[in-house]
């Protein structure tokens, strides 16, 4: 099972490569994609021990959308850039999930307010925070929203990501001498990483929550 999320990274850049040729990385760039997929495979590992071994069909899930943003990894560190189609397979599985989870809701109600907070925050998203990056970014927050959501999250779960992502990110470009008047950037600078590894911290957050009895997102 672990495999699947550097299956699904390899396919993609299978696609990428037949498709647009004037992207494709030097071979000079071989090196630090298979590091990035060592890593995806071992991100795979660590999704086995937050969703465990019960429910095989959310896990694959998971998965195959952990696939599809290690590939938005890999492009936007390349180049700062993500192809759309990588956010449509994604957002597949996502939604899978979340239409498990309005399935099993216990009413209309309820439903309704999963939908109605993943509405405002892709409305947010899409229209407040593109203005501050691109929109890449928002699609990746977007998309992680409906997992998220999908994963019996709310709100809270959305906020916390964005959070965890700007606190990994912020420091990294100050470090660096790329932040400029106003927090713009000097230089453009791959934020998707920071936005994947927050979406992690988000999923071992809400388990230890879980095991803890303590309430979770």
């Amino acid at each position: 099972m672990t495999l699947i999320i550097p299956a699904v990274a390899a396919a993609g850049l299978w696609i990428i490569y037949k498709t647009d040729p004037c992207f494709w990385v030097r071979i000079s760039c071989g090196k630090k994609i298979l590091v990035i997929m060592a890593s995806g495979t071992a991100s795979g590992a660590l999704l086995r021990w937050i969703f465990g071994r019960e429910d095989f069909l959310k896990t694959a899930l998971i998965e195959v959308f952990a696939g599809c943003l290690l590939l938005a990894c890999i492009t936007d560190l390349l180049s700062c850039r993500v192809h759309n189609f990588v956010w449509w397979t994604g957002a597949a599985p996502c939604a899978a999930l979340l239409w498990r989870r309005l399935w099993e809701c216990a009413g209309w109600e309820e439903g309704r307010n999963i939908l109605a907070e993943l509405t405002v925050f892709w409305l947010i998203q899409l229209f407040v925070f593109a203005k501050l990056y691109g929109k890449a970014d928002c699609y990746a927050f977007c998309v992680c929203a409906v997992a998220e959501a999908g994963l019996g999250m709310g709100a809270e779960a959305f906020a916390a990501h964005m959070s965890f992502a700007y606190l990994l990110f912020v420091p990294v470009q100050i470090f660096k001498k790329n932040a400029g008047a106003g927090g713009r950037l000097i230089r453009p600078a791959p934020f998707v990483p920071y936005i994947a590894f927050g979406f992690l911290l988000v999923l071992i957050f809400n388990k230890i929550c879980h095991e803890m009895v303590v309430p979770p997102f």
